[in-house]
């Protein structure tokens, strides 16, 4: 499940960067519901970054192009991995053998 919602969280924060160029009033809703998923999941660095893109698009109606970086960076780096534990370099060596 945790899974599934961090690619729901990639999608709404995708959808919104493009609904901000067109509705900004949609996308600081569509930012805001990612940012309720990001609360859930315990993702704190990505709620600090959609805080941040939220203040900008109500202040300033739009996005700029360094928030949108930060935001698609955001996505790849700021979403946790699935939930498994990171193997061990004993465990690697165990299972490739070497």
């Amino acid at each position: 499940m945790h899974r599934v919602q961090q690619r729901n969280l990639v999608t709404m924060i995708r959808q919104a960067t493009l609904e901000a160029q067109s509705d900004p009033a949609q996308a600081v809703r569509t930012l805001q519901l990612a940012r309720t998923v990001a609360l859930r999941q315990a993702n704190d660095p990505m709620t600090v970054v959609l805080d941040q893109a939220l203040a900008e698009l109500q202040t300033s109606g739009k996005l700029g192009s360094g928030t949108v970086k930060t935001l698609k960076l955001g996505m790849k780096t700021l979403t946790e991995r699935a939930a498994m534990s990171p193997l061990s370099p004993e465990t690697i060596r165990r299972m490739t053998g070497i």
